[in-house]
């Protein structure tokens, strides 16, 4: 049988004929799982193979007559699967963008690896070998089906998940649980699904607890301790933590960063099993664009972010733990709980409760921990809140904010300044938050000097160690909605409108058309997208001559190609460039804030103290920039670059790098308290 059922060409199908690493893991370089697109074409290699093979059967052998209606089967199987590879591959429009390698992360790994060299030593296991001398041609094509599948199917809807199941589940007989899959409707697949998945328990099943906040209110909430366990129990404790070694480095570099904070006055405290987190804070949208409320915790120590995986900068010796922005969203951030605008737009009161009831929890994490092992108690720390401004504002009851400003010239009967930053003076009537100096006045109002930015200290403050001698510094500096859905919104509008006037003729609409021709252009040339079709007046907010322009589009990462794109379109008339002031300050600023952001997401979660020197030099050339605009606006009566509140935010994001940098060898990344990944969360 043996003898009859063997091709002659069966032996190039030997792992020594696919090549000498085709199943062995190099450093960074996978070549089984290399390419998805190479997997489907030998899938429909072997298809062709097998049917040659089942053509060359000798079907007078009574060992081939015995078994002729299982190969037949098997074939007519395995074709099935050949064929649900190709439309696979058709379909997931992913397949088309050339795969990465799979690589450890530093940043993050498994509980007891805690030293530089075991982190090198972090290596993905090997696809096992496949003795093809003991396997069935078909046997071996379904091997190879799946190692493909795992990379095909990372993400897929409910309905396709189905369909596969459907297909598969008639020749793989005893999985039970893939039989569930196949019955599930394809009309309404995702809710059959999540009953299959909770029936086998693939669900990650935390308990919910119900806070009963009023007479007639009661929530459900994920308690942090609750959710830490449950990670615990299921082996996925390492999403939170980053090794002793990352954990101590940690806790020492934070004590130059903060060494007045609280955490340093407790003896009982053992800093390698200390994880430090943020707990983030959105209002997302529900049925009809109702506000949401979702509150989320996150460790700080990740895997760095697409521009600085933690094994390149091992591999360039600057090394270190990464900030917390690479990976799905699901996975490194964690919810506490979801509130709607209804339950506290008029009893404020719950909110506070909400907040309240999941910092009390937080603090049992710090003060009693969890036990790993005997011989282990993990504790956890919240270092700041994080979040929009509207979110500071209310969870902080925050008295000192950017609604605080006036609108217009003062009169007889304004009510006096009471500043627009709680984490100073600045918008004072004595103190402008304007000046974008190296010295500015507000600067002597920051740290011990800055006054409480509250009538009454939030409850939930009570309930977590801070920074005694500036509470305010535990509210978080966001650099999402600062710069990408802020002042660099702002600044590409107005030298988008000063470029419109400067380098184009005619009128209004047919100098739009040519600037959408070179946004086109640029767009090409340098391989970039961004999130609408076409520039417009309202999306660059110039209704008027009266109004300053400002940015309406809704995705933040358009902002940074925009900026780039205007760096790029003042230089296209080198003429015009040549002549014009604005022009040249225009590039400059774009150049200088182009630098700023490349900094910050090359660099890991500590900064080294050039690194931050340069990188607050920059922002601080951009302030300048944006400063002189819009005096030179101003001059020439044009509403231009508009003076708003999140420009002293930056500008305390810029000195606190310069000035840390003088006496500290390593700096916090300000990207660490970025809000990228939780406007994910929060959307998903």
């Amino acid at each position: 049988m043996e003898d009859a059922a063997k091709p002659s060409d069966l032996d190039r199908w030997d792992t020594a004929s696919m090549g000498a690493g085709a199943t062995s893991v190099e450093p960074g370089h996978d070549k089984v799982l290399e390419s998805i697109l190479r997997h489907m074409q030998e899938s429909v290699n072997a298809r062709d193979k097998l049917s040659k093979f089942m053509e060359k059967l000798d079907h007078d052998d009574e060992g081939v007559k015995a078994q002729r209606s299982y190969l037949d089967n098997k074939c007519q199987a395995v074709k099935r699967q050949m064929t649900l590879a190709i439309s696979i591959e058709i379909k997931n429009k992913k397949l088309k963008k050339k795969p990465s390698p799979k690589r450890p992360s530093a940043a993050i790994f498994p509980w007891g690896s805690d030293t530089e060299e075991e982190e090198h030593t972090l290596q993905r296991t090997p696809p096992a070998a496949i003795n093809v001398e003991n396997i069935r041609s078909a046997n071996y094509v379904g091997l190879l089906w799946q190692e493909a599948a795992p990379a095909l199917l990372i993400q897929a809807s409910g309905k396709h998940i189905a369909s596969i199941a459907k297909a598969f589940a008639g020749d793989i007989g005893a999985c039970k649980a893939l039989k569930d899959l196949a019955r599930a409707p394809l009309s309404d697949a995702e809710k059959y699904l999540q009953k299959v998945l909770t029936k086998w328990e693939l669900t990650f099943d935390v308990p919910i607890t119900y806070l009963d906040i009023s007479d007639n209110c009661r929530i459900p909430i994920l308690k942090p301790s609750d959710y830490i366990q449950k990670l615990c129990e299921k082996g996925f404790l390492n999403k939170l933590l980053g090794g002793t070694h990352r954990l101590e480095e940690f806790w020492e570099r934070f004590r130059g960063e903060e060494p007045g904070h609280e955490v340093f006055t407790h003896d009982f405290l053992d800093f390698a099993r200390l994880v430090p987190l943020y707990v983030h804070g959105d209002g997302g949208r529900t049925y009809r664009r109702d506000e949401l409320m979702v509150l989320q915790f996150q460790p700080i120590l990740g895997m760095g972010s697409r521009a600085s995986n933690p094994l390149k900068r091992s591999r360039d010796g600057s090394g270190g733990a990464g900030v917390n922005l690479q990976g799905h969203s699901f996975t490194t951030r964690f919810l506490a709980g979801v509130m709607t605008k209804q339950t506290y737009k008029s009893n404020p009161e719950h909110f506070d409760m909400f907040l309240k009831v999941v910092f009390e929890d937080l603090e049992s994490l710090y003060y009693n921990g969890i036990s790993v092992r005997d011989d282990c108690t993990l504790r956890f720390l919240v270092l700041g809140l994080k979040g929009d401004l509207p979110f500071l504002t209310k969870a902080g009851h925050l008295n000192r904010t950017f609604m605080n400003i006036r609108k217009g010239p003062a009169g007889p009967n304004s009510k006096p300044l009471t500043g627009c930053c709680w984490m100073c003076a600045a918008g004072s009537s004595a103190v402008p938050f304007e000046e974008f100096t190296r010295s500015p006045a507000w600067l002597q109002t920051v740290g011990p000097n800055n006054e409480l930015p509250w009538a009454t200290i939030p409850d939930f403050m009570e309930h977590v160690p801070h920074v005694l001698e500036d509470k305010g510094s535990f509210f978080k500096l966001d650099l999402l909605h600062v710069y990408h859905l802020g002042i660099g919104r702002d600044f590409a509008a107005s030298s988008l409108v000063v470029a419109l006037n400067l380098i184009y003729q005619g009128a209004i609409p047919d100098r739009l058309a040519s600037m959408n021709r070179h946004l086109k252009q640029y767009l090409k040339e340098s391989r970039k997208q961004v999130h609408f079709k076409l520039l417009t007046r309202d999306l660059l907010g110039y209704n008027s001559e009266r109004s300053f322009p400002a940015g309406h589009w809704n995705k933040a990462f358009d902002t940074p190609v925009l900026i780039e794109f205007v760096g790029w379109l003042v230089r296209q008339d080198i003429a015009i460039f040549r002549s014009e002031r604005r022009l040249r300050i225009i590039a400059s600023a774009c150049d200088a804030m182009s630098r700023f952001m490349r900094s910050l997401l090359r660099a890991g979660l500590w900064m080294q103290k050039q690194q931050a020197a340069e990188c607050g030099e920059d922002g601080l050339h951009f302030l300048l920039c944006y400063n002189k605009l819009a005096i030179i606006s101003f001059n020439a009566g044009q509403c231009r670059y508009n003076m708003v509140p999140k420009l002293h935010c930056f500008h305390h994001l810029c000195l606190d790098l310069l000035h840390k940098s003088v006496y500290l060898t390593f700096l916090l990344n300000p990207l660490s308290q970025c809000t990228f990944q939780d406007e994910d969360f929060v959307g998903r």
